[in-house]
């Protein structure tokens, strides 16, 4: 029977009843701060059931929901003010995205206000997760030198219960530069150290590009200064190689160096093909805007499906 929608849960209703029990052969999936279900869409494609997702954002949450049905969607922030139904039978992975945008090195707005109310959602994320009775839990981030501190002291406390790595998505055949931290389970982090998959560049996994080159948005001048910069510029990258970092502040565009056409916004779907997500993700209503937002603030799927493969083979 499919779930409730999303508007069905907010804090300030009854608490819903536990998550049912997935079938024996099944392993679930619960996802915090779940955004458009990049991580989700990774679990199911490494053969998870999504039972759970919970985010402050009705819109990304609801665009979760759309691809993901069957799953209990909740509206709060977190850390919640009332129990989540997490599943209390079966083997089940709890997964977390704290939002990175108050941490990362590249945003200079940050206040440390700010910052600190980041690291606290890290940690809470952390204690929960280890504190929870999943069978395997992960975590990404950026790897930042603040959010490794607080891993590093967290694996110190934690022997045997957590372990990280620093992964390169490209290295696990998404189609850009886009380093992680990926912290959770000693076994699953293992496998993900020395795992390597296919890599991909931007033409792989686009038929009709708008550019001969992809270009961040680096700088003010930046949409003008593509047309007489050298084709190996660090901004501005043939697509035969992998894009730069698809962030939800920064986005991409295509860009052709020395054709006096102005580099020109990529499309959502653009950006969510170099994040690895299916041609036929569904984005519902969601703005332009937002949906720009959702992508780059997404964990890549393939990066997702490749730290759970273990669990399903």
């Amino acid at each position: 029977m499919r779930q409730p929608k999303v508007s069905t849960y907010y804090t300030t209703r009854p608490v819903p009843a536990p998550v049912a029990r997935a079938p024996d052969d099944d392993y679930a999936f619960c996802d915090l701060f779940a955004g458009i279900g990049g991580a989700s869409t990774g679990a199911t494609q490494a053969g998870l059931s999504v039972v759970l997702a919970v985010d402050s954002d009705k819109h990304m949450l609801g665009v979760h929901e759309l691809n993901h049905p069957s799953a209990t969607h909740i509206v709060t922030e977190l850390p919640p003010q009332q129990p989540l139904p997490l599943p209390t039978a079966g083997k089940w992975h709890l997964h977390g995205s704290p939002p990175c945008n108050k941490v990362s090195r590249i945003n200079q707005d940050v206040t440390p206000e700010q910052r600190k109310h980041g690291l606290s959602l890290v940690r809470w994320y952390l204690r929960y997760a280890l504190a929870s009775n999943a069978t395997t839990f992960s975590m990404e981030q950026v790897p930042a030198e603040c959010v490794l501190k607080v891993v590093k002291k967290f694996k110190r406390r934690h022997p045997g219960k957590l372990d990280y790595c620093v992964v390169n998505c490209y290295d696990l055949g998404v189609p850009q530069t886009r380093k992680r931290l990926i912290a959770g389970t000693p076994a699953l982090i293992d496998r993900l150290r020395r795992r390597r998959a296919v890599r991909k560049s931007v033409a792989d996994v686009i038929a009709e590009p708008g550019g001969t080159h992809t270009r961040i948005e680096a700088t003010a001048s930046g949409t003008k200064a593509c047309r007489v910069l050298n084709s190996w510029d660090d901004f501005c990258r043939p697509i035969g190689r992998p894009a730069a970092t698809v962030t939800a502040r920064n986005g991409l565009r295509w860009a052709t160096p020395f054709s006096g056409v102005e580099p020109h916004k990529m499309a959502t779907r653009d950006l969510l093909a170099i994040q690895s997500f299916p041609p036929d993700y569904e984005l519902g209503k969601l703005s332009r805007t937002n949906g720009r937002k959702g992508a780059g603030n997404a964990l890549p799927p393939l990066a997702m499906r490749e730290l759970l493969r273990p669990l399903r083979p």
